[in-house]
């Protein structure tokens, strides 16, 4: 299996052992939705992988080089986090908020390692205990993600598909004529239908569940206390005449309330 196969939808999965630079020059753009970027963290350890670079500087220019080339193949909602350790933290930051927009600037603390053996009272600086993680997503991934991306579309098939069975209903419900039967005094309203108890309770379950998910985005989008941590509020379905459909279970001493 190879990085081809995987691409073209030959495989899942592929397992790549090569350099970052030419791995990542030969894959497309914006084909990768999650990049976990761990790379050297410049002269930390005593090993030749780390201490390629003479300078700081080239050390920060080459990762400048790979933090592009990252923000070029992630999809338009993909994910970027990026360590660095914590001397370089800010500097690693400041890089990939040239070609990316940061999230987070997380903070790994690390319960056990070398620390733990240092005396810290011969140090003159606190030893390092953590590592840093930065959090990352392209440019204006809040916006033009959900439309690159086909969630606002996968969103409008589960709407119709959940409402398929109440249009369903209603398109059977409604005749062109009824016949009266007999003994009906013209004027009088109409005589309730015959309805499957099976139904009502599908469309109870569906109405019950548009009045549940209303106090969900009502309390994500508030800026209220009392609505978004106290929760006092209450959403329910009415009909064209005012009359209760569905009362969310949000605020007990609510219930049934509304429909007065």
């Amino acid at each position: 299996m190879t990085t081809d196969d995987v691409l073209n939808g030959r495989a899942k999965w592929c397992v790549e052992h090569s350099r970052c630079e030419a791995f990542s020059s030969a894959l497309p753009d914006g084909c990768v939705n999650l990049l976990w970027l761990d790379p050297p963290y410049f002269r930390v350890v005593d090993e030749e992988w780390d201490r390629a670079w003479k300078t700081e500087a080239d050390f920060l220019a080459w990762l400048r080089s790979v933090v592009r080339e990252a923000a070029r193949v992630l999809a338009p909602n993909g994910s970027l986090y990026l360590f660095a350790s914590p001397q370089m933290g800010g500097r690693v930051e400041c890089i990939a908020r040239e070609s990316l927009d940061v999230l987070n600037h997380l903070v790994w603390a690390k319960r056990q390692g070398w620390h733990a053996k240092a005396e810290e009272e011969a140090l003159r600086g606190y030893f390092p205990q953590t590592e840093r993680v930065i959090f990352a997503e392209p440019h204006g991934a809040d916006t033009v993600a959900l439309g690159e991306s086909g969630y606002a579309a996968k969103c409008d098939a589960a709407r119709a598909e959940a409402f398929a069975p109440l249009r369903a209903y209603l398109a059977d419900e409604i005749v062109p004529t009824q016949v009266r039967p007999s003994g009906h005094r013209l004027g009088a309203p109409p005589q309730p239908l015959d309805a499957d108890p099976v139904r009502l309770e599908i469309f109870n379950g569906l109405f019950m569940s548009i009045a549940e998910e209303m106090g969900v985005a009502l309390q994500n989008t508030a800026s209220s206390v009392n609505i978004k941590e106290r929760l006092d509020f209450s959403c329910a379905l009415f009909d064209a005449d005012g009359g209760l459909v569905a009362n969310a279970p949000h605020m007990p001493v609510h219930l049934g309330s509304m429909s007065e």
